[in-house]
C-alpha cells in the first residue's frame, strides 16, 4: 500500500508533466518550437507525445528528458545547440527505454486524451 507522502509525491509528478506535455505542445519558446520541430522530422507527432520531463542546461547548451510516443514507447532523449542557437538544435540521443519507470504516467495520460 502506497503512504500518503507516496501517493502525494506520485500526484505531484503527474501534475508536472501534465505541465511539461501541455509546454511540448503549445509553449513558444525557441526550444519547445524546435523540439516540435525536431519530432516531427522523426515522424512523431509532438500533439499526440506526452513530455514526461526536461532537464536544460543552458551553460553546456543542452536539455535531456523523456518522451512516451503515442505508440506507448518510453523514449530518452538528447537536444544540443552547442555553438548555435536554440532554433538550430539538433537530437544527440534517441533511445527506447520501456523499462523508465515514468513510462506507465506517459501512457496514462495520453490513453486519458483519447477518451
Amino acid at each position: 500500500m502506497m503512504t500518503k507522502r507516496e501517493r502525494n509525491r506520485q500526484l505531484e509528478f503527474r501534475r508536472q508533466a501534465e505541465e511539461a506535455t501541455r509546454t511540448l505542445r503549445t509553449g513558444t519558446s525557441p526550444m519547445m518550437c524546435r523540439l516540435r520541430d525536431v519530432l516531427a522530422e522523426k515522424g512523431v507527432d509532438p500533439l499526440r507525445t506526452a513530455l514526461i520531463g526536461i532537464q536544460v542546461d543552458d551553460l553546456h547548451a543542452h536539455a535531456g528528458g523523456t518522451l512516451v510516443l503515442p505508440s506507448g514507447d518510453a523514449v530518452g532523449f538528447g537536444f544540443e545547440w552547442d555553438g548555435k542557437t536554440v532554433d538550430q538544435a539538433e537530437l544527440s540521443q534517441w533511445f527506447v527505454d520501456n523499462d523508465d519507470p515514468c513510462r506507465a504516467i506517459g501512457q496514462e495520460l495520453l490513453e486519458r486524451e483519447q477518451s
